[in-house]
């Protein structure tokens, strides 16, 4: 499974504000010339959803990818509205996650909420 590869080399695409802080990231790896995403964070409001995905897609453009690609599993969210709001195609599947929750866990009724969580590749391995 390329996906556990131990010696895939991942890039991290950061966008910063003005005052040089971290607006958002994105963690991705290159295979066969498709930037894949693992993980993704941004700090803010849309905007900075906006200038992040404007600013990974001009990059991947630019290195000449054939297309990007992000494994997301969870409810509709801004993330996923940014997505669709950049071209991505939601594609659906039978998912394949099984989360184990411990009965004493801390927040156990926020968690059981489908929508305060979400998984992408990078969160595979935890």
């Amino acid at each position: 499974d390329p996906a556990r590869t131990a010696d895939r080399k991942y890039g991290i695409f950061a966008v910063l504000d003005l005052d040089d802080v971290v607006v958002g990231y994105v963690v991705y790896f290159v295979r066969n010339n498709v930037r894949h995403v693992v993980d993704i964070l941004v700090l803010g409001p849309r905007k900075g959803l906006d200038a992040l995905l404007s600013e990974f897609i001009i990059d991947a453009r630019r290195e000449r990818a054939a297309a990007v690609s992000i494994v997301y599993v969870g409810a509709p969210n801004s993330l996923t509205r940014g997505l669709r709001r950049f071209g991505f195609i939601e594609r659906r599947e039978q998912p394949r996650l099984m989360v184990n929750v411990s009965p004493k866990a801390p927040h156990l009724l926020r968690l059981r909420q489908r929508d305060s969580w979400y998984f992408v590749a990078g969160d595979n391995d935890i």
